[in-house]
């Protein structure tokens, strides 16, 4: 089945095998093609028809294949007119391909699709050649049938074909087609193995008929029967990640975050059977800290459906990670692990991106240098930079650029203000664009930075006053006096007490409210109320409590013991009367009783530091705000009428906790130094988690207190990201702790910068030649070297052909550029051809947007036709010319293009009606030179088919962009030895003398001998020649044998062959005269 000549063809096809079964799920898996010749209107009418047969099964419900056909359009055997057509769908995979129509085993009706000719590694499906000899294998010469070019090539082809070994017809052909087809597309059978396929073809023809017989007998096979063609028979759901599309509103690829939303767009795809039933596409944003979810709804997908979601991302800029995934609640997927892709795409801020530094980085106090990407490079803009320092609410403008000291660069922009700053301070870099093309400004942008005057090969992340502090997310904590600690949060209260008139034209009242908190809201809660709160908690629950102190007096002693026993000094009381609520302590206690109204007086007075005791009584309307221990209190009275107070209660959670992501990644750890005060070191905890640049993988580590911790174990490669969360846990709630100053100290990652200055070399050019691309790449780091650089081109021209090569670039110096150029053959190219080159770092940068870069360049085919040098016996030779009769032949094939040849028939000679294969000539080379130029190929052959007299030679060749031409010659094979045209020449001549002769003779290469005589008839000199066949010119000097000038007189000359062929011997004579 795999008719492989070498270890290596047999090494290529088994490569090919796994490729095509372990490839993940694409398009091409469910795309049929139909290719149809025809010798005639009629029959190419016939042939395209046929189809139909195909397509019919294939394209309902629930293959729901794609489908494309390609019919001849001018019939001339071997035509590669529509070679690009084709080639544009099989470069971009098809599942299944048929070729319906007139074929030897080298040459189709409708060609230009020879294996060498195509670049479809890993999407290379299954071909049935409907036609005579195209399956035929293993021949007996150093010649392989196309089928099996197709299987036996490395990477591109096929890697299942079928086809017919001998003759083709028509009927069998077609029919057995149909049933191979029925075999798949069938639900009740769904055969999937080729083998099976096939079996299952050949077994519906009917046996009895010849034609079908004949067929049945014919077909071939080559591949592994047991591969299976990659269409599912249950549902199998999958969304290419290279289809997602993210783009403005506008529809553009660049995003600003003053557009209302992002448009993501895909498709989903399924590579398998359809099921009615119904599934969902759901979108998964992740943005800083905040999550979003998005679905969406279909009924049902046969082959492909598009989504489209619109994100909010107004003012959001930065990096934002999307999720999408497919997938159904009715059935299941064949599988899921194409089922979601993850990507990501940048918001652009309407403002220039700071590089350097970054929040909170150390600059150099002398002449520091501000770095920016500019993402207006390509419109007139304006830049707005201020030094701000601000000291509480007092803010005082240091410097200003006014495009001064202000460098726009390729790409981005350098501000460099001349200024000597304060060490060791703390300062906020202020920046905003002035769009001049649009007329819009941006807001200003707020960076905090610290100076110092170390040099900027040492880097520190210092938080140490308010404005670097807001970078933290805040749970329970806050800034204060530049210091992170537990946040006091003061809550709203209010209190409301009404005594009412007794003739009811004012009823009574109560309400105590804390925050969102009522604890009572009545007209009838007659007495005192009151409530407890503890004032170590953020969010504190009150306990409530009611005293009928008009009816019950042991209510009133109650509220006394409550009052003098149950409270502390860590909590707030709140007091609110409602109707009559002093009668128990005036009436119906004893004097002597410890609940009797004096005593209440005293208690509240010296307790809890009321104002207002000596005015307690009947009728009287009584609020009241404090503690035991409170300074500030709030209290009011009143007669009948209603006494209210309302205030903020301070109150002293016990802890709280911060985090700040260090978003800036790091390519070395160091230390970090944390300052403040505490208690106990267990009062402050500093958890840290490092982890990796797609947060898949992390580390975590904690320490207790203050001090310096060191870092350099952490391994940056992995884990170049930091999240710090510090947790404060009071040992009481008025103990004062915090952190005023935490200083990471770390060797910052680069960041690369694709400068868009980079170009494509030849923006139009020959397909074969090498184009090249020039990369500029930069690193705007201005403290790190880089690591290596992976560069990344990604090819593709508008029939879908594809590729991509991959780049090393040593380490690129801090703030420095190189120069590289990328170069790439276009042997595969055609017409407009996109070149997407990205580069990456070993180190994990802050920015990728920038590493990309987009261009394109024209294709264009070779339309010069190519050239030959003929030669028989080392001689050029024209029409009517002699030749041996077993001449060496030797052509050398010439173009203009750099596409090599590579086929045999690219080069062939015809002689006297007979084509000269390996098989009938003496000696058969063909050469090739691959990419070279003018010079492709050079064909050498000893015939054995010319005959005597006159002979016709056609050597055929074209070039890989199949441009032909013939060239004839006519020449002749002498029956015997002649020497003719003899002439000796100058005559008279001086010191040297030509012979010329023409050589006729049925073998090449003869031997002769000169007598040269004086006029006395003494032999002066002899010499020996070899002749070639035609022209000869010899030259020889007028000395004699014993090396003496001749003389002035005249001289004889013999020519006499040495051959067995006999020649008539040739006498002249010539003249010497000084």
């Amino acid at each position: 089945r795999i008719p492989a000549q070498t270890e290596q063809e047999v090494a290529n096809y088994i490569e090919k095998a796994i490729t095509f079964e372990t490839q993940p799920n694409a398009r091409w898996m469910k795309k049929f093609l139909f290719l149809s010749g025809g010798d005639g209107e009629l029959q190419r009418r016939s042939f395209a028809s046929y189809r139909y047969n195909v397509f019919d099964k294939v394209e309902p419900y629930p293959i729901c294949a794609e489908t494309a056909w390609i019919g001849i359009k001018n019939f001339n055997a071997g035509s590669e007119e529509q070679k690009n057509e084709i080639l544009s769908h099989l470069n971009s995979g098809t599942i299944w391909t048929f070729f319906f129509g007139h074929a030897s085993s080298q040459v189709f009706d409708l060609d230009g699709w020879h294996v060498e000719y195509m670049n479809n590694k890993g999407r290379t499906g299954f071909l049935s050649t409907l036609s005579c000899n195209a399956g035929a294998f293993a021949e007996p010469f150093d010649l392989h049938g196309r089928n099996e070019s197709y299987v036996l090539a490395k990477d591109n082809g096929f890697v299942i074909t079928y086809g017919s070994t001998g003759v083709g017809m028509v009927e069998g052909a077609l029919s057995l087609m149909t049933y191979m087809v029925d075999g798949l597309s069938d639900y009740r059978i769904a055969l999937r193995r080729s083998g099976d396929i096939l079996l299952y073809g050949a077994s519906r023809l009917d046996p009895s008929q010849w034609v079908y017989y004949v067929t049945r007998d014919l077909v071939s096979l080559l591949g592994d029967p047991t591969l299976s063609i990659r269409l599912g028979n249950e549902p199998d759901l999958f969304i290419p990640l290279n289809e997602i599309s993210i783009s403005s509103q506008n529809n553009e690829n660049i995003i600003s975050e003053n557009e209302k939303y992002a448009t993501v767009s895909g498709r989903v795809y399924n590579n398998g059977y359809a099921q009615n039933n119904p599934l969902y596409v759901r979108l998964i944003r992740k943005y800083k800290n905040q999550t979003d979810t998005l679905f969406q709804h279909f009924n049902l997908i046969c082959n492909i459906a598009e989504f489209e979601f619109n994100l909010p991302i107004e003012n959001l800029p930065g990096e934002h990670s999307i999720e999408i995934l497919t997938q159904s609640d009715f059935f299941e997927d064949k599988n899921y692990s194409d089922n979601s892709v993850k990507t990501t795409f940048f918001v652009y801020s309407q403002n220039i991106i700071p590089i350097d530094p970054q929040p909170n980085w150390n600059v150099s106090s002398k002449n520091p240098v501000f770095r920016f990407i500019n993402s207006f490079s390509k419109e007139q803009a304006a830049f707005y930079l201020d030094i701000l320092s601000i000291q509480g609410n007092d803010t005082t403008i240091i410097a200003s650029s006014d495009n001064q000291h202000l460098s726009v660069l390729d790409g981005y922009l350098d501000w460099k203000p001349q200024i000597e700053l304060q060490a060791n301070k703390s300062y906020v870099l202020r920046y905003k664009v002035l769009n001049l093309s649009s007329g819009t400004s941006s807001y200003y942008s707020f960076l905090p930075f610290y100076t110092s005057n170390n040099d900027l090969s040492k880097t520190q992340i210092k938080i140490a006053n308010n404005t670097d502090f807001l970078d933290f997310q805040f749970q329970g904590t806050n800034i204060s006096d530049d210091k992170l600690k537990i946040e006091n949060p003061k809550i709203h209260f209010s209190l409301l007490g009404l005594n009412g008139y007794p003739s009811g034209e004012l009823d009574s009242w109560v309400n105590i409210t804390l925050g969102s908190d009522v604890y009572i809201d009545h007209r009838y809660y007659r007495g005192f109320n009151v409530v407890i709160l503890p004032k170590n908690q953020r969010l504190p629950k009150g306990r409530y409590y009611r005293f009928d102190t008009w009816e019950l007096p042991d209510d009133a002693r109650n509220l006394v013991r409550l009052l003098r026993d149950s409270v502390s000094s860590d909590d707030y009381v709140l007091i609110a009367t409602c109707n009559q609520s002093f009668r128990a302590f005036e009436e119906l206690v004893p004097k002597t009783d410890f609940a009797y109204i004096d005593s209440l007086r005293v208690l509240l007075q010296d307790l809890y530091h009321s104002n207002l005791t000596d005015q307690l009584a009947s009728n009287k309307s009584f609020v009241y705000a404090g503690g035991k221990s409170s300074v500030n209190i709030w209290e009011n009275i009143n007669d009948f009428d209603s006494a209210s107070v309302e205030g903020y209660l301070e109150f002293y959670p016990l802890n709280g906790n911060s985090s700040y992501l260090c978003e800036t990644p790091v390519k070395k750890w160091n230390s970090i130094n944390i300052t403040g005060k505490y208690v106990l070191p267990d009062n402050i905890e500093t958890k840290l988690s490092f982890f990796s640049a797609d947060n898949s993988i992390s580390f975590d580590t904690s320490f207790v207190g203050l001090g310096l911790f060191n870092l350099s174990h952490i391994s940056a490669d992995k884990f170049p990201y930091l999240k710090i969360n510090f947790t404060f846990n009071k040992s009481h709630y008025l103990d004062d702790i915090f952190i005023d100053d935490v200083t990471i100290d770390i060797e910052p990652s680069e960041e690369l910068l694709l400068l868009p200055s980079s170009r494509i070399i030849f923006p139009s050019i020959l397909r074969g030649d090498t184009n090249e691309l020039q990369l500029f790449i930069k690193n705007l780091s201005l403290r790190s070297n880089t690591g290596k650089i992976h560069t990344n081109l990604k090819i593709k021209d508008q029939s879908n052909t594809f590729s991509e090569y991959q780049y090393v670039i040593d380490t690129i110096k801090v703030n420095d550029v190189v120069s590289f150029v990328a170069k790439f053959p276009t042997d595969n190219f055609s017409g407009t051809t996109s070149v997407q080159s990205s580069i990456s770092s070993s180190n994990t940068e802050r920015f990728l947007f920038n590493n990309y870069h987009n261009t394109n360049f024209y294709t264009y085919e070779d339309t010069t036709r190519p050239w030959i040098v003929a030669k028989f016996d080392d001689k050029i030779v024209k029409n009517g010319d002699y030749i041996s009769n077993y001449p060496r032949i030797s052509v050398e094939l010439y173009d203009n293009s750099l596409l090599p040849v590579l086929r045999q028939n690219d080069l062939q000679v015809r002689i006297n009606g007979v084509m000269q294969t390996p098989e009938r000539c003496n000696y058969y080379q063909l050469e090739t030179f691959g990419n070279t130029r003018p010079l492709k190929a050079r064909l050498t052959i000893i015939p054995d088919t010319l005959k005597e007299l006159d002979n016709s030679v056609l050597i055929y060749f074209s070039d890989a962009s199949s441009n032909r031409d013939t060239v004839k010659y006519f020449l002749k094979i002498a029956r015997n030895g002649e020497l003719k045209d003899y002439l000796i020449y100058p005559n008279p001549s001086k010191f040297s003398t030509f012979l010329k002769f023409y050589l006729l003779s049925p073998e090449n290469n003869q031997s002769f001998t000169i007598f040269v005589y004086n006029s006395f008839g003494q032999l002066i000199r002899q010499f020996s020649i070899n002749s070639s066949i035609g022209e000869n010119i010899i030259k020889f000097d007028n000395i004699d044998d014993q090396g003496n000038l001749l003389p002035n007189g005249i001289y004889f000359y013999s020519i006499i062959s040495n051959n067995s062929i006999f020649y008539e011997p040739v006498f002249g004579k010539f003249l010497v005269n000084y």
